[in-house]
């Protein structure tokens, strides 16, 4: 926190005098637990220091679960994606939505934003850039006294004696094992199962493909032709990146007969629906995941218009379905059902696949974790949902044999594989005020 503007150290000061207002009672809730190599467990291992594992850390925190223990990935300050392949200029979300503050005022984005920026600036912003974005986290972590340890991938998790799991950590001083009671997975869209990427493009020689989650260097594309697969606002995102880095020519490949438009979805974005989707029934909720599937996330108008301000060098093709794809001469032929696009390169910005069977972390449990074919026998017609995990309410794996049950109750999964399960909660600001509650409550 050095090198704070006085505004900000003087919020801060008022963030923790909150907190100890809020403090009561202060006495532990958990007792410590020796861990067979003689070390003490922590309570919670959370995996991931985005939005969500930092609310879920920040909640245990004042529940007053104080061994918890953050391990991210990223380097310091570029935890989640806003730094990384969330390549919109600014958050797709309003600026008023309740964040990892978790409705503690004077940690929030809207009082940071007014102590740095001034009044007058919060009134007249309509959605935050994604640095400022990370500016407010960085603040909000150091100030809440959240301790994360970067770098540090979780590698594998497995049982341990007395109740405990093991997991193996690698991090920059090498391998290292850290024991824990409960281990939360709040490795965003990437933990659950990686990019999923058509066939015919997966096909191709790496030079000639990406997906839109890769590190890309957009300047390659100055003067070269760019096709991107996809319909949604990654889609568009990437398209304009490679726009503004000078392509010759994007065109955009869209599977759909239209480009969304408005976003149906937006209308299950109440209280109601978000706090209680988890408790509907099996049947309810395998319908309403049928008809929400049916409907894309609209790309938002920004995005759409930093492509289209490229007259002559940006084109979108709906109805295109992918049919093939080769290289020929060292470009990119693709056939789609509107005709035959050559490109020098392609992104797919097609989302990301649920697959337990690519989870490492989770090998000694892969055979083990119920899904929703195995839960709800219908759920099997339906591909995509069959293969993801059968949660409970606190986003705890459920096991196929009884005999699992107790272990698999203590690993929480927070991410798109939840959202079947529980709904949209953990996957985006949306549901910060439903979510993280919900695995603290299961924890």
């Amino acid at each position: 926190m050095d090198g704070m503007d006085t505004p900000e150290r003087s919020l801060a000061e008022a963030a923790r005098a909150a907190l100890a207002y809020l403090d009561y009672p202060r006495r532990a809730w958990t007792l410590p637990r020796a861990a067979p190599d003689g070390t003490e467990a922590a309570d919670v291992l959370v995996a991931g220091a985005g939005i969500n594992g930092l609310a879920i850390a920040f909640l245990l925190a004042r529940e007053r679960v104080s061994r918890v223990r953050v391990v991210d990935s990223a380097p310091t300050g570029f935890e989640g994606t806003w730094l990384g392949f969330a390549r919109m200029r600014w958050m797709r979300t309003t600026q008023e939505l309740v964040g990892p503050d978790l409705g503690v005022a004077p940690l929030s984005f809207p009082a940071w934003y007014e102590a740095r920026f001034g009044r007058g600036a919060w009134d007249g912003l309509e959605r935050a850039p994604n640095a400022v974005w990370m500016d407010y986290l960085r603040w909000f972590r150091a100030t809440a006294g959240i301790a994360v340890e970067n770098e540090t991938p979780l590698v594998m998790v497995a049982p341990a004696p007395g109740g405990l799991f093991a997991c193996r950590l690698r991090g920059p001083g090498g391998e290292s094992v850290a024991h824990a009671r409960r281990v939360v997975l709040a490795t965003g869209v990437l933990g659950a199962g990686g990019p999923q990427v058509p066939r015919e493009i997966a096909a191709l020689p790496a030079p000639l493909r990406a997906h839109s989650s890769d590190a890309i260097d957009f300047s390659a594309f100055a003067g070269r032709r760019v096709a991107v697969i996809g319909a949604g606002a990654s889609a568009f995102d990437n398209a304009a990146v490679a726009l503004a880095a000078g392509a010759a020519e994007v065109t955009l490949i869209a599977r759909r007969a239209r480009i969304e438009q408005p976003n149906v979805k937006q209308a299950m974005e109440f209280a109601g629906f978000l706090r209680h989707y988890g408790e509907l029934g099996d049947a309810e909720r395998f319908r309403l995941h049928q008809v929400l599937a049916r409907f894309a996330v609209p790309p938002p108008p920004d995005s759409v218009a930093r492509c289209t301000a490229h007259a002559g060098r940006f084109r979108v093709l709906t109805g295109a379905r992918l049919l093939s794809a080769r290289q020929d001469a060292g470009a990119v032929v693709l056939e789609t059902a509107r005709g035959t696009v050559t490109a020098d390169a392609v992104i797919a910005a097609t989302g990301f696949s649920v697959n337990m069977s690519l989870r490492p972390e989770l090998a000694p449990f892969r055979d083990r974790i119920a899904l929703w074919s195995d839960r709800f026998p219908p759920a099997a017609s339906d591909p995509t949902l069959g293969a993801m995990p059968y949660l409970d309410g606190g986003f705890a794996y459920t096991a196929r044999h009884p005999r699992d049950a107790a272990v698999l109750a203590r690993i929480h999964d927070v991410g798109i594989a939840s959202v079947p399960s529980v709904g949209p909660v953990c996957v985006g600001l949306n549901g910060m005020k439903f979510g993280p509650a919900r695995v603290v409550r299961g924890a």
